[in-house]
C-alpha cells in the first residue's frame, strides 16, 4: 500500500490483529478486491448508490410496519426486527419467504432480544449485491 516504511508499520499494526483478526482467507480476499477496486473510477458512485438503496429499502420496510434497529441506516445494511419464529421453524417468517424468492439473509440478534442466540428475532439485510453493476 505504501513505500514509506514508517507508514507501512503503522498500517501493519492497525490491520493485524485488530481489523484482520484471524487469517480468514475469504476476508483477506475481500479486502484485496476492495483495495484493487477502490481507486477505480465510479466506485464512489456505486457506494453512494448502495447507501441510497439501503435507505430506500429501510424506508419501504418501515412503511410496511417492520421496525428497523436504529430507525434507519446510514450505510449499506440494516437490521430489521422480524416477526418471531414459530416452534416448528427457527427462522423468522420473512426470512423464509425471502429465501423462497431466492434472497438469502442473515438472522441476527437485536438489542434486548427475547430469543436465544440461535433463534434470533432480527433479519440483517444489505444492498451491495443489488447495487453492484456487475
Amino acid at each position: 500500500m505504501t513505500n514509506d516504511q514508517e507508514l507501512a508499520q503503522k498500517i501493519d499494526k492497525a490491520v493485524f490483529p485488530g481489523m484482520q483478526g484471524g487469517p480468514l482467507m475469504h476476508v483477506i480476499a475481500a479486502k484485496a478486491v476492495a483495495f484493487a477496486e477502490g481507486p477505480a473510477a465510479g466506485v464512489q458512485d456505486v457506494c453512494t448508490a448502495d447507501r441510497q438503496n439501503a435507505q430506500s429499502l429501510a424506508a419501504a420496510l418501515k412503511s410496511l410496519g417492520y421496525r428497523i434497529v436504529s430507525g434507519g441506516t446510514d450505510n449499506h445494511l440494516m437490521l430489521s426486527i422480524s416477526v418471531p419464529a414459530t416452534k416448528t421453524s427457527p427462522a423468522p417468517k420473512p426470512a423464509i419467504a425471502l429465501e423462497k424468492a431466492g434472497v438469502i439473509v442473515n438472522f441476527n440478534g437485536i438489542p434486548k432480544d427475547p430469543r436465544p442466540a440461535k433463534l434470533t428475532s432480527g433479519v440483517r439485510l444489505g444492498t451491495p449485491a443489488l447495487t453492484t453493476p456487475d
